[in-house]
């Protein structure tokens, strides 16, 4: 049996549930657009290149594309490490999402 506790964010039309053992959120395409626009609107705020961020946060660059693009999920230990290189906290960083 799976005893590991569920977590939840939660946004104004949608709860998020996520499990941290996996370390994976199956989002809807919406909500994952969403995020990636976000991700992406943050660091431009920033004066980041995607490549600066990349290195920041010791991902690779191309890994960073296809996150800013929405072409993959992203685990926790991920959408945490680029907050910590954008300098926002991830309860911040669902916040700021528009529904």
């Amino acid at each position: 049996m799976d005893f590991m506790p569920w977590y939840f964010v939660t946004t104004e039309k949608n709860i998020i549930l996520f499990k941290f053992d996996l370390c994976y959120i199956n989002l809807c395409m919406g909500l994952l657009v969403k995020i990636s626009e976000q991700i992406k609107s943050l660091r431009k705020e920033k004066n980041l290149s995607q490549e600066k961020l990349a290195y920041k946060i010791e991902i690779d660059r191309k890994y960073a594309s296809l996150i800013e693009k929405g072409k993959t999920n992203l685990s926790v230990e991920y959408l945490k490490k680029i907050c910590d290189g954008l300098d926002i906290k991830l309860s911040d960083f669902f916040r700021n999402i528009d529904e």
